[in-house]
């Protein structure tokens, strides 16, 4: 079961990249204006904020815990996509723009979000105590 799960994560990061990979679009949907996606990227960017000062409230609830790495691990990531969705907004206001910086931060995030799933399950799993 979990190899199913482990392949089927893969595929559904995979196949959409090798879909738009090109630049020119196979299929181009606009789901909304412009003006709204830039309200939503402002109202996303300070949700990720409130969850940047939650996970490092809950990282100073764990101090010298089990899961203290752990919730280290989780407020890292929650900085990372608060940057991510920063970068967004400073994009979509035409204030800043730096290319490929997004995609590294995304990538951050996504990796640090990983590690701390994993290292919770080991932490966790019946078979580490």
């Amino acid at each position: 079961m979990k190899k199913k799960i482990i392949v089927l994560s893969s595929l559904a990061l995979i196949i959409p990249s090798l879909v738009f990979a090109s630049e020119g679009y196979a299929v181009d949907v606009e789901l909304m204006p412009e003006s709204l996606e830039f309200g939503i990227e402002i109202f996303n960017m300070l949700i990720s904020i409130t969850a940047v000062v939650f996970a490092l409230q809950l990282a100073k609830l764990t101090k010298g815990g089990h899961l203290e790495k752990i919730w280290n691990i989780f407020a890292m990531s929650a900085v990372a996509f608060a940057l991510v969705e920063a970068v967004g907004a400073l994009k979509g206001a035409s204030l800043v723009h730096v290319g490929g910086l997004k995609d590294i931060l995304e990538l951050v995030f996504v990796v640090l979000f990983a590690v701390g799933f994993y290292k919770t399950v080991k932490v966790l799993s019946p078979s580490q105590k």
